[in-house]
């Protein structure tokens, strides 16, 4: 972080033309469908995706 704390899990930032997924260990091939999930909620021109991701 900025201030220098530590993470103790994923880091979701979104840029501008990018997402970056920061502090993702190895296992987090078992997360990613939750990960995406994640992205697709936090972009609001993507809301008709939420069904898809809800069901």
């Amino acid at each position: 972080m900025d201030n220098g704390s530590l993470v103790d899990d994923f880091l979701i930032i979104n840029a501008q033309n990018a997402v970056h997924i920061c502090n993702a260990p190895s296992p987090a091939a078992t997360s990613s469908i939750e990960i995406g999930k994640s992205i697709v909620r936090s972009i609001p021109e993507q809301s008709h995706l939420l069904a898809a991701i809800n069901s």
